[in-house]
């Protein structure tokens, strides 16, 4: 039975990673033959005949198929209801309910809102904050596409709302109340059952500093954890402790389990854990986290108790199967990955080095850190999150501390706080210094490894190491003083204090213009020389510095940042600029308006005729020309790069646009210069606007490709249809970021070659 239930779930998995069944299938049978064939020989004992075998296989690859063919129609159903790019900004009417806590901002509030077409996204002023008080409503809304902005090198958010079953964004421009019909009133108590939960909680924990982080140990509502206890978790590799995950559904389920026991209660063990359990997912929501760790945690404790014969590998297996079953768009889910990934290892190592169980529980504890440790990092590089190798040593603090001491107290307090509200105040008080010192810590190891000598941010450095974490834990159950010897040589070696170095393995001169929405951010990169132009937007949650423009330093093992341009002090362009110099360090900063922005250490003014090169790279400074002749218009001021790379060339425009674009011609015409405007790529000035890129201006940079970086669906109608015309007309290629992605510009000594992230990923999740 369990080799079925492993094709279905080999089947059901098929799907998201683009594979053709019939190929795949092939292969799964001629390996699930070939097992049972080594099987049949090893064990001569075996009653596998050549009759049951074909029966086995038969049905195996039926089961793939059924699962295949059933998560087929899970992704064409949920496709088929999202909001198209063509039905953006179409007026509807919504009747639904809440199905979420909301998300405060200083504009006003958004919500999911779950309807008869799906779940959607809704955000709105505090003018219909009566929304909030109603359960059932009718709502009239202005649509929108869930599309975002997509660079391969982070986690997809299309990816995450897809999973979520998230059909769409609307804006709220009327609520009318409504009674509700009988599955919207239960679904719809229960969101207002956690939203007086979430206010009871803000107000008894309002003025602490960790108020987000409790909230989100309670309910599973990360949308008040700070941007930068949030980069603090991110960056150590521990953000899956603040989030509802199977680590703490497990935690509550196991402990009631052997307090039940501990009472001699183990005939009423069961349903009371389950009942308990299966409060706990609904208090945080039902998200499908919860529903997938309380599916692994009920399947471990029905083996455990002996209501089901199975060994460990079969509960996992039938785990996996019940949740496939359940949800076949899992997969999609990081979460998943770590879950499941997690215990596969645990349950393999425990079997491969059996001598582990005799071990110390410290040493036991610290080998099991590290498997986790080194599948979740396997995870997050294939979902394109953030790694750190102080995660090892975080974890290894972190989570005994969070689960043995902050959960518990965090439960226990708000619980306490209904009948108790002045001793929960206090209580919490002693949360948030605990909290506190946690992140003190996590924040403080994460700077250390960052300033250490061996960054190990190139892809084969990690692979490496993490090759010697394998070998060392092979070690340990064989020899733990040999092994342990090995685990203390990584972190000396880790940790050593040599002079960094830029990575001489990325042998490369690429221009990228991530995809950071409404907003601009740019990185040339060479063996010798790394420039960033610009660090993107930021807003109130988001930072394209922090979740963008740094992830692709980690990724692609830039170690260095030599030269920082901000073109000028628009937030678009200059978000976050502040805390990008301290991540990344610049060697030099050089801005249109250096005195807009909020680092002026080391800031110098961009000016014409300012140069920097390489081999095979050089920079050039055209506009402005006098920073005191020019206009107090912000845009004016922008620093206009020539780039050029081998022979081929590119020109950063900034957000020049209009008068001052025509006195960029008028100048370098009449100075018989005109040829420095002559560019391969031209990345258009203010995005696109109704001014910019006029017809003077485009005959003489003669461009063979035009980007514009801008939003989905922005409010400004960037890039104007009269700017593509113009484009069109000068038989140029126009590249728009909502379209492409980010998009990679590869130059080599034989030419350039273009890459178009988005359209060239193929994901089903991904809209046109």
């Amino acid at each position: 039975m369990y080799l079925i239930l492993s094709a279905f779930c080999v089947g059901a998995m098929l799907v998201h990673f683009s594979v053709p069944i019939f190929n795949a299938l092939i292969f799964f049978t001629f390996l699930f033959v070939a097992l049972c064939v080594i099987r049949h020989a090893c064990h001569t004992h075996s009653d596998l005949t050549n009759r049951r075998l074909i029966v086995l296989s038969l049905v195996s690859a039926i089961a793939c198929c059924v699962a295949y063919t059933y998560a087929q129609y899970e992704v064409a159903q949920h496709s088929a209801q999202r909001v198209s790019v063509n039905e953006t900004g179409n007026e509807v009417l919504l009747q639904g309910y809440l199905c979420g806590l909301p998300r405060y901002s200083q504009y006003g509030f958004s919500i999911p809102y779950c309807s008869d077409t799906g779940k959607f996204y809704v955000s709105a002023s505090y003018d219909f904050s009566n929304l909030l008080n109603t359960q059932c409503s009718s709502i009239q809304v202005t649509l929108k596409s869930p599309k975002f902005s997509y660079n391969p090198w982070v986690g997809s958010y299309e990816r995450h709302l897809f999973y979520e079953r998230v059909v769409g964004f609307a804006k709220v421009n009327r609520v009318v109340e409504r009674d509700c019909h009988s599955t919207e009133w239960k679904s719809g108590r229960l969101t207002q059952l956690r939203l007086r939960i979430y206010e009871h909680l803000a107000q008894l924990l309002d003025g602490y500093e960790h108020k987000g982080l409790v909230i989100a140990l309670v309910l599973g509502h990360r949308a008040d954890i700070s941007i930068d206890e949030n980069q603090a978790l991110q960056d150590s590799g521990t953000q899956h402790l603040m989030a509802i995950s199977g680590l703490h559904v497990g935690l509550v389920c196991f402990g009631l389990l052997a307090i039940m026991l501990r009472l001699n209660l183990a005939r009423f063990a069961l349903p009371i854990v389950a009942i308990m359990g299966l409060f706990y997912i609904a208090l945080v929501g039902l998200s499908p986290s919860a529903q997938r760790a309380y599916v692994m945690v009920l399947i471990g404790m029905l083996v455990i108790l002996g209501r089901i014969p199975a060994n460990t590998f079969q509960a996992w297996m039938l785990a996996l199967f019940v949740v496939l079953a359940l949800d076949p768009l899992s997969p999609l889910s990081a979460g998943f990955w770590f879950s499941f990934g997690a215990v596969a290892a645990l349950l393999f190592i425990y079997s491969f080095i059996p001598r582990l169980v005799t071990l110390p529980s410290l040493l036991q504890l610290c080998v099991v850190q590290i498997i986790l440790f080194l599948f979740v990092w396997l995870a997050q590089m294939n979902f394109g999150l953030s790694n750190s190798l102080f995660s090892l040593a975080g974890n290894l603090i972190a989570i005994p501390w969070v689960s043995l001491v902050v959960l518990p107290s965090v439960l226990i307090l708000s619980l306490l706080s209904v009948f108790f509200y002045d001793l929960a105040n206090h209580g919490f008080f002693i949360v948030d210094v605990i909290l506190d010192f946690l992140l003190a810590f996590l924040a403080s190891g994460e700077q250390l490894s960052q300033s250490s000598g061996l960054k190990l941010q190139h892809p084969i450095m990690q692979c490496l190491f993490i090759l010697l974490l394998i070998m060392s834990v092979v070690l340990i159950g064989v020899s733990k003083w040999l092994g342990g010897s090995l685990l203390l040589f990584l972190y000396l070696f880790l940790f050593s204090e040599n002079e960094p170095e830029k990575s001489k393995l990325l042998e490369r001169y690429r221009l990228s213009v991530l995809d950071v929405g409404q907003g601009l951010s740019i990185v040339m990169q060479s063996p010798s020389l790394t420039i960033v132009y610009d660090t993107g937007p930021s807003y109130e949650r988001y930072s394209s510095a922090r979740h963008v423009l740094r992830p692709y330093f980690i990724k692609y093992g830039l170690n260095e940042l030599d030269l920082l341009v901000i073109s000028h002090g628009d937030a678009d362009h200059a978000g976050d600029s502040d805390w990008g110099v301290k991540t990344l360090r610049p060697r030099e900063i050089v801005s249109g308006e250096p005195d807009r922005l909020k680092t002026k250490t080391n800031t110098e003014s961009c000016l014409v005729g300012q140069t920097w090169g390489a081999s095979n790279i050089s920079v050039e400074v055209l506009w402005p020309l006098d920073v005191s002749g020019l206009s107090k218009n912000s845009n004016a001021r922008s620093c206009v790069l020539k780039v050029t790379f081998y022979d081929t060339s590119f020109l950063l425009m900034g957000d020049i646009e209009g008068e001052e674009e025509f006195d960029f011609v008028r100048h370098y015409y009449e100075n018989n210069k005109i040829d420095l405007l002559d560019a391969d790529v031209l990345i258009a000035g203010h995005h696109g606007a109704f001014k910019a890129s006029n017809h003077a201006f485009l005959k003489h940079v003669q461009p063979g490709y035009v980007v514009f970086s801008a939003g989905y669906a922005n409010r400004f109608n960037h890039p104007h249809a009269s700017v593509l015309e113009r484009i069109n007309s000068h038989a140029a290629n126009p590249l728009i970021t909502y379209e492409s992605g980010a998009i990679f510009f590869d130059v080599t000594d034989r030419g350039l070659s273009v890459t178009r992230t988005r359209s060239d990923a193929n994901n089903y999740w991904l809209l046109p």
